[in-house]
């Protein structure tokens, strides 16, 4: 995990947010989840925006979507949602993706010491549903400890992509 710290402040120099930062990995595919790093933040000046700087990485560059959640106390955590840049659905694997975030379109007249961001990246796969027919009994019929049993995946399902064999 990689963290930045930084001490921002709004155009009239009123302290508004010091961001702590955290990265989460998220995916339905545990086996080539996308992966975010690098993060960075910094203030855009004279404005009260948020520039989130951060790297994807994915197995065979899928698209990811990419979302972005702020925590005051770091166990509740808020989508953010006045945001643009390299955020949402769609969003190609490389390095220096940007996400602006308007904080103080978000965040306006409230003074916190420290807000933890944390940015999410999703492969949007969806698990494959393994189905190899019904429900069978199998009895050991010479009690060797094995028997041959087959089963039928051929109603096996993947949604987003092809079942293998």
């Amino acid at each position: 995990m990689t963290s930045s710290k930084m001490n921002l402040s709004s155009p009239l120099g009123i302290a508004f947010v010091a961001l702590s930062l955290c990265i989460s990995i998220g995916s339905v595919n545990l086996s080539a989840s996308p992966s975010v790093s690098n993060v960075s933040t910094q203030s855009v000046e004279a404005t009260m925006e948020i520039e989130i700087t951060y790297d994807l990485a994915h197995v065979g560059d899928l698209l990811c979507t990419i979302s972005a959640e702020a925590s005051i106390d770091g166990f509740t955590w808020n989508a953010l949602e006045n945001v643009s840049g390299d955020v949402g659905a769609g969003i190609a694997p490389g390095v220096g993706k940007v996400i602006l975030w308007n904080a103080g379109q978000e965040w306006f007249e409230d003074l916190f010491p420290e807000v933890s961001i944390r940015v999410l990246a999703n492969d949007d796969n969806e698990v494959p549903v393994a189905n190899a027919g019904a429900d069978i009994e199998v009895t050991d019929t010479d009690d060797d400890g094995s028997e041959v049993v087959t089963l039928d995946g051929g109603d096996s399902t993947d949604s987003d992509g092809t079942v293998a064999s």
